[in-house]
């Protein structure tokens, strides 16, 4: 009764193993996947022209911002 045998030692591990704290965190650690957003073609035309937009602006002010640096001016 309070002998183990090769079955009892495999199922005790295997219960061992589940049960142990990373294995429990690992589970708790999985992210629910999000549903994804689905554009219209209009939309996402949309969405590139505002893109564009920001980017020729970031240029912009990344330009101004070397001239500035590089003659030693200030904002005005």
């Amino acid at each position: 009764m309070f002998g183990t045998t090769p079955t009892d030692s495999t199922s005790s591990s295997s219960f061992l193993s589940a049960t142990t704290p990373t294995a429990f965190l690992h589970d708790n650690k999985r992210k629910q996947r999000r549903i994804r957003t689905t554009f219209t073609s209009l939309q996402l035309r949309e969405l590139e022209k505002c893109f564009q937009q920001v980017r020729q602006n970031f240029k912009m002010i990344h330009y101004r911002n070397s001239i500035i640096y590089f003659e030693k001016l200030s904002y005005q």
